[in-house]
């Protein structure tokens, strides 16, 4: 026990916060937990029972102790577990501390349906870089097991998503279930399509033999997923598409296309500097495609053709995500055997995009 604290530890020593930023992210989580009193009714107890530290154990509840152990670390525990996988010592704490604190913060329907997207791409991008690996010291057994481990709980996560899409449209919200569905669909094909290109990548490498099973049985997984995701996206954009508010349903899909179009330039451009132009060829292909879509979309809704312009509007966002997706994984593919280059670049540039230390940056707003 002795030894993990000081692995622990040491681990943590290696990355730290600014003093600023931990300032103002403890700032956030006090008044946190001053706004959720962690005290529950006192039942009737025994006289040993009266303990202070016995009542202060018993009536914690679960997200307070995860934002007090958050605390008492200071931060750097957790931005080290960020870059942690399976099989990792701190790979815990990322996904039992570091998700759970910044899920508690994401106080909006909307906002806490984009963390639980976030969330299961976060998983696949583990399977992603698992695949890639070239740790001589990692067995093929031992990233076969990560990837099914991760296999395991992005089911779980997906399943959480869709629960929350039902209930959406249950709720009548069909347009936030429409946009929910919209934003798994092309997460889900998209990195369907990233774990294809691993798999020929990896065709005749001796080492990685092993893993390729694993890596194909997630695919078809996702896959799977992706298209019933597709089908339900489609049925909850026909329904948007014949409500009386389509038109204010079809001026809110505008206006979050046009906020992604925008997030996904940036991120695009950054990574030009950071990758050179020929890492991001395809990505700007999608980028522009997105464009094309919106200008589309643009048009339908000015002649007051406000279901096309509804479905057209989610269209050009997916591409636009897609692309995203795309830049992202072709500095993995193209950087994989330059591990202090590739720690950089992923902070930098996804990083500023939300796709990095996302407990970092997700307090930090």
């Amino acid at each position: 026990m002795t030894d993990n604290f000081e692995k622990i530890f040491g681990e943590a020593r290696k990355t730290s916060l600014p003093k600023d930023e931990k300032e103002q992210i403890r700032s956030r989580l006090l008044a946190f937990i001053q706004a959720h009193p962690v005290r529950e009714g006192y039942p009737i107890r025994h006289l040993w029972q009266r303990s202070r530290i016995f009542l202060s154990l018993k009536n914690l509840k679960p997200m307070p102790i995860i934002i007090a152990i958050f605390i008492l670390l200071g931060g750097s525990v957790s931005a080290s577990a960020e870059n942690s996988l399976p099989g990792d010592l701190l790979y815990p704490v990322k996904i039992s501390v570091n998700e759970k604190v910044v899920s508690a913060f994401k106080l909006s329907s909307d906002a806490k349906a984009n963390w639980e997207v976030r969330i299961a791409e976060r998983r696949l991008e583990e399977a992603e870089h698992i695949a890639i690996g070239t740790d001589v010291n990692v067995s093929g057994d031992m990233r076969s097991q990560a990837i099914a481990n991760i296999r395991e709980n992005f089911e779980k996560q997906e399943s959480r998503i869709q629960d929350r899409i039902a209930k959406l449209e249950a709720e009548g919200n069909t347009q936030a279930a429409a946009s929910l569905s919209s934003k798994l669909e092309v997460s889900l094909e998209t990195h369907a399509a990233i774990l294809n290109r691993l798999e020929q990548k990896l065709e005749g490498t001796a080492n990685n033999e092993g893993i390729k099973p694993a890596l194909r049985e997630l695919r078809l997984k996702i896959e799977a997923r992706g298209e019933a995701t597709a089908k339900t996206r489609g049925e909850l954009e026909a329904k948007v598409s014949a409500a009386p508010d389509v038109m204010a349903a079809a001026f809110g899909a505008a206006t979050a296309s046009a906020n992604k179009i925008e997030e996904v330039t940036k991120f695009i451009a950054q990574a030009t500097i950071r990758l050179g132009a020929d890492a991001v060829i395809e990505a700007e292909a999608k980028l522009e495609a997105a464009n094309q879509v919106r200008s589309e979309a643009q048009a339908k809704f000015d002649t007051g053709a406000y279901g096309e312009a509804f479905v057209l509007f989610h269209e050009s966002a997916r591409a636009a995500q897609e692309a995203k997706l795309l830049a992202g994984a072709n500095f993995k593919l193209e950087i994989e055997s330059n591990e202090d280059a590739s720690a950089s670049i992923n902070e930098e540039i996804e990083g500023n995009a939300n796709q990095g230390l996302d407990l970092k940056l997700e307090l930090g707003r």
